[in-house]
């Protein structure tokens, strides 16, 4: 495994026949560079994607996990805001009934209305 670092841009290169993957450098600034593993660290980095990255970022995610992998991961992050909740449940065509944040978030009783 070789880390390469470009201006804002982590490249993973991995030479067990695995893709490259390039993503923000922001989106994983407290994850030391030479421990990264994309393959496990599903969750977090699409949780960060998601949550904080750009459409090439988003791009890059699915390119390189398949759309099963990026669902699994999604659908079960415990918070996700409004803004994100709404995007990601229509870029994956998925109800929002599916997400663990937003069963979550109905079942929390508000005390005063």
């Amino acid at each position: 495994m070789i880390l390469f670092f470009w201006t804002g841009i982590i490249t993973y290169i991995c030479f067990m026949n695995k893709a490259t993957f390039n993503i923000s450098k922001n989106l994983i600034w407290d994850i030391d560079p030479k421990a990264f593993d994309p393959d496990r660290s599903v969750r977090i980095v699409v949780e960060r994607v998601f949550s904080l990255g750009t459409i090439a970022d988003l791009q890059e995610l699915m390119r390189y996990y398949t759309k099963k992998q990026v669902v699994e991961a999604i659908t079960d992050v415990s918070y996700l805001d409004k803004k994100t909740l709404n995007f990601a449940s229509w870029y994956l065509n998925l109800p929002k009934k599916m997400f663990k944040c937003y069963k979550r978030k109905q079942s929390v009783q508000a005390l005063w209305s």
